[in-house]
């Protein structure tokens, strides 16, 4: 659990990790410090970044207002039955009024979930690499329906 820098006040809470989109701006920043962590935890998967669950951590909600879920990670690669571990996790937190939010590069995988979603749970996702169509190329990342206009 570490303070996030993209959300102010918000801790991260990460039962899953790691992705498949190979973001160019990934590497350089957080999956750098996954790594140090999986080092420091002799966890073999959060060192390359590999999509995988840590059930030791399910109970391990951070004491903060605000929390943002797998945020070192993206769920589209998580497992149905692990993401619904996740939101009974969030679902049976008893700290009233806790704010989530859940992100996804690829936010039709978070249709499935959203009649389980606790109260105060904000969906998010990320655009940055939908402004130049040359990163289709490098990336593994979902794309828009053509005509998609972002604001």
């Amino acid at each position: 659990m570490k303070k996030d820098r993209m959300y102010k006040d918000t801790k991260t809470w990460n039962p899953f990790v790691g992705c498949e989109y190979q973001c160019a701006y990934c590497k350089p920043s957080f999956q750098k410090v996954v790594a140090w962590i999986g080092r420091l935890h002799n966890c073999e998967k959060c060192q390359t970044y590999e999509p995988h669950e840590h059930l030791e951590r399910l109970d391990r909600i951070p004491n903060e207002r605000c929390i943002f879920v797998c945020a070192d990670g993206d769920i589209t690669f998580a497992k149905k039955s692990f993401m619904m571990k996740i939101l009974e996790a969030m679902r049976n937190d008893e700290k009233k009024g806790r704010i989530w939010f859940v992100q996804s590069k690829n936010p039709k995988c978070l249709e499935q979930y959203l009649e389980f979603l606790p109260e105060n749970t904000y969906l998010l996702t990320t655009l940055e690499t939908n402004r130049d169509e040359s990163y289709a190329r490098f990336l593994k990342l979902p794309s828009l329906p053509k005509g998609t206009k972002i604001s």
